[in-house]
């Protein structure tokens, strides 16, 4: 798995009532709120910004990302192409989407 391999070092979160800031505390889990639930390691959030994904487009920082940076952050959290990053947020959260950009 990525991120038991440090092969996944980020994930992307709706907004929640606290926001996530440099320094939390991270508990790293998979299959959350199922049976299969499953600890993987703790870590510590090293960056965290703001992130806006549209249609076709994606904002960090409110600042638009260029397809080399989008191609990037989509495999950097796991997708192999930026077709599947916004396939993925479509269909699991809807478009607009709002939230945070945590690495660790």
């Amino acid at each position: 798995m990525a991120v038991q391999s440090g092969t996944k070092r980020q994930t992307i979160r709706g907004y929640r009532k606290r926001r996530f800031v440099v320094g939390d505390k991270l508990m790293l889990y998979t299959g959350m709120r199922t049976k299969l639930s499953h600890f993987l390691r703790e870590s510590t959030a090293i960056a965290v910004h703001d992130i806006k994904i549209e249609e076709d487009k994606v904002y960090l920082d409110d600042l638009e990302l260029n397809e080399e940076n989008l191609l990037k952050l989509a495999n950097d959290d796991g997708f192999e192409s930026i077709d599947e990053f916004f396939d993925f947020f479509c269909s699991t959260h809807g478009l607009p989407f709002s939230g945070q950009l945590i690495k660790w």
